[in-house]
């Protein structure tokens, strides 16, 4: 994923220049995780709008959204048409390790 930031608010690593947040995109993308109810269908449109609500997040461009479940195969959520998952155990989290590996941040000049 590249998330294109205003460097006005955002620093190159995501955190708030303001010093009040030092993972907003990340804590964004747990707290649309954490509204999802039980069974509750996943859907890319309305991740990538969580992730633009972030002030400073000027554009999110999601290259590859993946699920798995246990030992099972990654399904690449955008290849899906319609782009959305439903979990096969209820509820979804983020591997923090992989989004913090495969996310960069570039400065947006408006």
């Amino acid at each position: 994923m590249v998330i294109y930031y205003d460097p006005l608010v955002l620093d190159a690593d995501g955190s708030r220049i303001d010093g009040t947040a030092t993972a907003p995109v990340k804590d964004a993308v747990n707290a649309f995780l954490d509204t999802l109810p039980f069974n509750g269908v996943f859907v890319l449109n309305s991740f990538i709008a969580a992730m633009q609500a972030v002030p400073g997040v000027i554009i999110a461009d999601v290259v590859a959204v993946q699920a798995f479940y246990g030992a099972t195969d990654p399904v690449v959520i955008n290849d899906q048409l319609p782009p959305q998952y439903t979990p096969d155990a209820g509820y979804m989290a983020l591997d923090g390790a992989y989004f913090d590996g495969n996310v960069t941040y570039e400065a947006y000049s408006i």
